[in-house]
């Protein structure tokens, strides 16, 4: 793969028409052409705050350590998911983990039932 990192701020969106994105201009008139792009915003507050009531351990980067294949935290029958856990601010990434942490609360719940 030929991909290269460029450093600096996006000033703004290259767009045609209502939504047809073509890239972003660079605060020093850069501009980088793509078809598609994922945007991350810095600097968001972790909210996990009801998690440290439950007794979830947090990390210092206040953070959730929850298991890489169930969600499941520290404290048994607590999951977590999204930016909580990982921090990388993606929406698609917030909702794998998601549907991960529903996949297992679904087998706790089956194997409860039984």
């Amino acid at each position: 793969m030929n991909i290269r990192f460029v450093e600096g701020t996006i000033s703004e969106a290259i767009v045609e028409g209502d939504s047809d994105f073509k890239g972003v201009r660079l605060d020093n008139g850069v501009e980088i052409t793509g078809e598609r792009g994922f945007i991350a915003f810095g600097g968001n507050k972790v909210h996990t705050e009801l998690a440290q009531q439950l007794g979830v351990e947090i990390m210092d980067n206040k953070h959730i350590n929850a298991d890489a294949r169930s969600k499941e935290t520290s404290v048994k029958d607590v999951w977590a998911a999204g930016d909580i856990v990982a921090h990388s601010e993606q929406v698609s990434t917030a909702m794998g983990d998601g549907s991960m942490a529903a996949i297992w609360i679904h087998k706790k719940l089956l194997s409860e039932k039984s």
